[in-house]
This record gives structure tokens, sequence and C-alpha cells, in this order.
């Protein structure tokens, strides 16, 4: 669930500083890492999202871009407040959204459904994923395939199944998948943009 009102990405950099804010040893700094996302799960299953994995990464990309950009003198209670309103903009996302199963008048039975500009550019999305994909080294292609295939608790399980069974932690294991899909989205950017050719 993408709640940002623009399009920011993560960098490497931003969340070198803010791990560094965190900590200036990166052991540590992690285990904070580590515990604040604890928290922040806690806070959104308290608010009544059981599956609240996308709103923690949604809370901490929003503090981290905040952080690179001006002084934040308590940063806790920032990452609180973050929290909140990504909380609040999500229920009001969830009163608006009609599941489709529930809606059967809105599902139409002809092709005039189908826009061929969007279809164009879903095709389009999905040559430069597979292109994007095959210039990343099989192990990150695989990892992040696993990483994100998931979705709820099964997600959460096989995330910590994945840490297990490569000896690392479950935030290492996040700051892999993280480097991997900078990548993925950078040529995906600049394919999307006529950028990469086959």
């Amino acid at each position: 669930m993408n709640l940002r009102p623009e399009r920011w990405t993560l960098t490497q950099e931003a969340l070198d500083l803010f791990l560094a804010r965190l900590d200036p040893d990166r052991d540590r700094a992690g285990q904070i890492y580590e515990q604040i996302r604890h928290k922040l799960v806690t806070f959104f299953r308290c608010n009544g999202f059981w599956d609240g994995e996308d709103l923690v990464d949604e809370t901490l990309d929003r503090v981290i871009r905040r952080h690179a950009e001006v002084e934040i003198i308590d940063l806790m209670a920032f990452i609180r407040g973050v929290a909140r309103r990504v909380a609040s903009e999500s229920h009001k996302l969830q009163v608006r959204q009609i599941p489709l199963d529930d809606a059967p008048e809105l599902v139409r039975k002809d092709n005039t459904v189908n826009d061929p500009e969007e279809t164009a550019i879903a095709e389009k999305r999905l040559i430069c994923l597979e292109q994007c994909a095959s210039r990343l080294h099989k192990a990150d292609r695989d990892l992040v395939g696993e990483y994100y295939r998931y979705k709820g608790r099964q997600k959460i399980e096989n995330k910590r199944k994945m840490a297990e069974a490569m000896g690392i932690t479950p935030g290492t294991l996040r700051v892999r998948a993280f480097r991997v899909r900078l990548q993925l989205e950078g040529c995906m950017t600049q394919c999307m943009g006529g950028g990469v050719t086959s």
C-alpha cells in the first residue's frame, strides 16, 4: 500500500545516514533499527493492521527521507508521529476501498474495460522487469523473488525462515533485499523511460 503523496525512492546513502544516527557502530545500529521495527509492528497491530509490514516500511521510508532533509531533535517522538499519520491515512484508504467481490456490478463482462494504453504500459513494465531481473546475479534474483513471494503472516514466517537458513538476522536479510530492490527499481525507472535495451 503506497501512501506517499509523491514518488520517493529510498537510497543507500539515506539509509546509511539514518543508521549512523541510531548508533555509530553498524551492528548496534542494526539492532536498534530492528527494535524500532518491532515497536512499529506492535503499534500497527494495536491499531488493527495485523499485516502491517508494508505500513512499517512506509513509516521508516518517510522518517529516513525527512531525516536526510531536516534536523530531527527527538527521533523516537518523530517516528511515533509519522506512524500515527500513516495509520490514519491507511484507515481512510481502507474505508474508500471496496473489495471487487463485494461490488460485482463494477465488473464489466465485455472487452471495453481493456484500455490499450494501459495494456501497452503493463506489457512494457513486464518486459522491463524481465530485462532488469536478468541483469541481477542469480543469488540476488533468487533472494528478492523469495523475499517478496508471500503476503500476510506467510510473508513474515517466510522471511524468518529465509534468515535462519542463510544464518543471518532478519535485519541483515532486509538490508540485502533492500539493496537488490534498489538495483531493480533504478533499472526499471531507466527502462520505462526508454533507457534500457535488450
